[in-house]
This record gives C-alpha cells, sequence and structure tokens, in this order.
C-alpha cells in the first residue's frame, strides 16, 4: 500500500510537471487567436488537476491574500461596470483579467508540488522563448511582420528619425516582445548558472544573448535596463556558483549587447534622445500615466470602472495605458491597486529574505528563491513596458509563477528540504 501511495504521489508531481508545460509554451502565442491557446492550456490543467488531486494544501500567506484579492476584484469589477463607461468593453476586460487571475493560481498551485515542477517550469518558458526566435529573425530580415503587427517601421527620436527593422514576432508590438523576453530572462539565467556541464552552460548563455540583442534591436530601453539588471543581480548573488566560465560568458554576454546597440542606428538615436530628454514617446507615455491617476482622482479613488481607461482612449483623447499599475489604479480604485502591490512586495520580501539566507549562511543560492526574486524586481518594469499588460496571459502568467516561488519559501517543510540550505529558513523570521 505503501509503494502504491508513493507511486500515486510520484504521478501527481509528474502531472503537475507536465501541466506547466501546457500552460507556459503556449504562451509563445502572444495575442494570436485572441490568446485562445494559453487560455485553453489553463482550462485543460484546471480539469487535470481535479481529476488528478493536483492541489495545493498548505497555501502560505503570500497564496491566501492573493486568492482573496483575486474574488475581491472581481467581484468589485463587476460591482464598479454599474459606472463604467462601457458595459462592453468592461465586461471584456474583466472577463480577461479574471481568467488570467484564475492562470495564476493554477501556476502557483502546481509550482509548490515538486522540485520537478520548477524545474520544467523554467525549461517551458525558455521553450516558449524558442519558438518566436526564427520568426523574430525572419521579421528582422525581411522586414515582414504578421498582420497582427503594429507596424513602426518609422518612429521619432526627438530632432532624428530613422527607419529600424524589428521584431514582434506573435505579440503586436516590439514592446510587448521585449517584455516577454524580459520573462524568460530569469530562467536562463538559473540554468546557466545551475548547470553543471559546460556545454549546457554555453548554450544558455547562447540563448541569453540572442535574447539580449533581440531586445536590442527592439530598442526597448526599460528591456535593455531590465535585462541588465537581471544579470547583475545574479552576478551578485550566486556566490559560491559563478564558476571562471561563468564570469567569462557574463562578460561576453554585456559585451554582445553593447554591440548589437552599436550595430542598431535605430537603437542609439532612441537611447540619446531618451539621456537628452528629447524622446517624444516617453513624453507621451507621461502624458498617458498622468491622465490615468487623473481618473483615478476624479473618481473618488473608487476607479472609474472596468475598461474606462481604454474606453476615455476610444473617445479619442489618449491611446492605452501603456502602464498597468496605472490602468488598474483608473479603471478599478485605490483599494484593488493597492491590494495587489502590497501582495506583490510581500512575495517579494519572502524571496529576499531565502535568497540573502541562503547567501549569507551558506555562500550559495537558492535557484527557487533567485528566480522568483528576479521575476518579481523585474514586474515594474514589464507593467510598464507591455503596452496592454492588464489582459495579457504572460503577465499573469509571471505573477503567478512569482506568487508560487513565494509560497515554496514560506513552507520550510521537510516535502522542500532539498531546495532549503540547511538553517537558512529556520534561523529567519518571517
Amino acid at each position: 500500500m505503501r509503494m502504491r501511495a508513493a507511486d500515486d504521489l510520484g504521478s501527481r508531481l509528474n502531472i503537475a510537471a507536465l501541466l506547466l508545460v501546457l500552460i507556459i509554451v503556449p504562451l509563445a502565442s502572444g495575442t494570436e487567436m485572441h490568446v485562445i491557446l494559453p487560455r485553453a492550456g489553463v482550462a485543460v490543467a484546471m480539469v487535470a488537476m481535479f481529476v488528478f488531486n493536483v492541489r495545493f494544501k498548505s497555501p502560505g500567506v503570500v497564496m491566501r491574500l492573493f486568492l482573496w484579492l483575486g474574488l475581491i476584484w472581481f467581484l468589485y469589477g463587476g460591482i464598479g461596470l454599474l459606472w463604467a463607461p462601457s458595459l462592453a468593453t468592461g465586461s471584456k476586460q474583466l472577463i480577461a483579467i479574471f481568467i488570467g487571475i484564475a492562470s495564476s493560481v493554477v501556476i502557483a498551485t502546481l509550482i509548490p508540488s515538486s522540485d520537478m515542477a520548477v524545474n520544467w517550469a523554467r525549461k517551458a518558458w525558455i521553450v516558449a522563448f524558442l519558438i518566436t526566435i526564427p520568426i523574430a529573425v525572419h521579421e528582422i530580415r525581411t522586414d515582414q511582420h504578421r498582420p497582427s503587427s503594429v507596424v513602426e517601421h518609422v518612429e521619432s527620436g526627438g530632432a532624428q528619425s530613422v527607419a529600424g527593422k524589428f521584431a514582434a514576432v506573435t505579440f503586436g508590438n516590439r514592446n510587448n516582445y521585449a517584455s516577454f523576453i524580459c520573462m524568460v530572462f530569469p530562467a536562463v539565467l538559473i540554468e546557466a548558472i545551475s548547470s553543471r556541464k559546460a556545454v549546457l552552460v554555453l548554450v544558455y548563455f547562447g540563448i541569453a544573448a540572442t535574447a539580449l540583442v533581440l531586445v536590442a534591436i527592439d530598442a526597448s530601453r526599460l528591456g535593455i535596463v531590465t535585462l541588465v539588471l537581471q544579470l547583475m543581480v545574479v552576478w551578485w548573488l550566486a556566490g559560491k556558483n559563478k564558476t571562471f566560465l561563468f564570469r567569462v560568458l557574463a562578460i561576453s554576454l554585456l559585451i554582445a549587447g553593447y554591440l548589437a546597440v552599436a550595430a542598431s542606428q535605430y537603437t542609439q538615436i532612441k537611447l540619446e534622445s531618451t539621456v537628452s530628454g528629447d524622446d517624444q514617446s516617453l513624453a507621451q507615455r507621461f502624458e498617458y500615466s498622468l491622465r490615468g491617476l487623473q481618473l483615478a482622482a476624479d473618481s473618488g479613488g473608487m476607479g472609474v470602472g472596468a475598461g474606462g481607461y481604454n474606453q476615455d482612449a476610444a473617445n479619442g483623447l489618449l491611446e492605452s495605458a501603456h502602464d498597468v499599475w496605472v490602468e488598474i489604479a483608473a479603471d478599478y480604485g485605490v483599494i484593488i491597486f493597492t491590494g495587489m502591490v502590497f501582495v506583490l512586495l510581500l512575495g517579494l520580501r519572502r524571496l529576499h529574505k531565502a535568497v540573502f539566507a541562503a547567501r549569507r549562511l551558506h555562500h550559495q543560492f537558492h535557484p527557487d528563491a533567485l528566480y522568483g526574486f528576479l521575476l518579481a524586481i523585474s514586474l515594474p518594469g514589464i507593467g510598464v513596458m507591455n503596452s496592454s499588460c492588464i489582459t495579457s496571459a504572460q503577465f499573469w502568467a509571471m505573477i503567478g509563477m512569482v506568487v508560487g516561488l513565494a509560497s515554496i519559501v514560506e513552507i520550510p517543510s521537510s516535502s522542500f528540504a532539498y531546495r532549503v540550505p540547511v538553517g537558512s529558513f529556520q534561523e529567519e523570521s518571517y
């Protein structure tokens, strides 16, 4: 009987890993087909979790708060439809958010299931990125893009303008693709520093270099900053895991990024205009954020209702928010915005404690905690980088990863002992 129970447990843990792959890999489809593939993956995963009894038996504080936030958000958003500018627009956005939160909960439930689940999840993000690379190369080489892409061959850089090739792949525009790459990059770095075989380290750094070059070609300034920040944090916190090969390749990666920027006149002009303060696109984004904050203030902090910002944009006042944090505050008010920020900051704190406990006590790195920490510190920038985060399947999947990884370090039980350096969490107060 014990052997059978162990086999059943092992099957459920393997199922959890497979379901994460099923959810994450389709994220490569971006905004194509109205995000049908990622949503179908989540639906299948939910059914399979029920059938195979895969569940999170001991949710931590972060997970419980996120569940409450999702419930309150959906109920308040539904009430807010009474004063939303457009019932149709608001309902569509609220349903998309509900599906996004559901996908976050599914991922956060599956992630703590086993070491295999976390490892497979990281590899699934990498596979999703690899699927997009041939499309990106084709776009850059031919300057031909998907029908769903926003074509922006010429963009003002202040006093100068230049035609620049870019890759949007299946994500609608270059900034959305850059934000997706920033979501994948931490997984690549953790796999690179965790691998014991030199050939695998080389492969992962090759993938990392490709990611950095694509973001540089797409002239995503915030994307470049985010990738460099992630690399520097890994360099700082990896402890004894920084081999000589890792150090050499990390420096080579930065050089590759620099050369990619140097080779792109388009990217150079964008960076120069940013430094000089003559960047029209940044000025527009600042205007959009101010308008969102004004909408939040005019509503008395209650929010203008689901889809209210987008409806305001449809009336010709401005474009989409380009800032998920401002859009949440504008549409759903101070309470939902504060709740979202609090949950994510709490998750970041848990992950931060785990990372620094492992580093201080053992001069090692906790792979799951460091992975989650990299994702968490990248969320603010990604929320601004992506022009439509609030309904993005990729964004909600990333939040699910952060919540799930924070849950792992919240539970220093024997079932997760292999993840935790001995004594690290027991000596930390939560």
